[in-house]
């Protein structure tokens, strides 16, 4: 994949469809370590189901992305994954899909959590940031010798500190 016009990096945000796939296949690989990338079927699924949240960030490919998952009896959204190619970081699209994110989540979630492994620092800075904090570690989460951190949030808690920074 080639480097990116960052020049208009900040990208259009819309709710991800079913014809983004390749493209959310495409930046997983390029963020994410291949044991970490989630496979087609999974992705297909949730790009046409009622319980998941898909939003990407596109400037003629996809260059971030976020899905949430969802239970119509649940208050917890749990976040399925977060990815922002690597010629885009640093420039807040992870920040902004969040925020985007939450204002689309149904009334009902209160709650939100996510699995992140430990040694991803960038990520855990980030969500540390905005309000959620480790409620466990999980040795092994990601495979031998990888292992994750479970983080949790109150909604309140992550709108206000994402509205602190914006």
């Amino acid at each position: 994949m080639g480097r990116l016009d960052l020049n208009a990096a900040a990208g259009h945000l819309r709710v991800a469809k079913a014809g983004d796939l390749d493209g959310i296949l495409a930046l997983e690989q390029a963020a994410f370590p291949p044991e970490d990338c989630f496979p087609r079927r999974s992705w297909r699924r949730l790009l046409v189901t009622p319980s998941a949240l898909c939003l990407v960030v596109d400037e003629r490919k996809v260059i971030a992305s976020i899905a949430w998952l969802l239970r119509s009896t649940s208050s917890l959204a749990r976040m399925y994954s977060l990815a922002v190619h690597p010629d885009a970081r640093g420039r807040g699209l992870g920040r902004r899909l969040v925020a985007e994110s939450l204002r689309k989540l149904p009334r009902r979630v209160d709650t939100l959590g996510l699995e992140v492994r430990s040694d991803n620092g960038a990520a855990v800075g980030l969500y540390c940031a905005i309000g959620f904090i480790e409620t466990a570690r999980l040795p092994d989460y990601y495979g031998p010798g990888r292992s994750g951190l479970r983080m949790r949030a109150s909604l309140t808690a992550v709108t206000q500190a994402l509205s602190r920074r914006s």
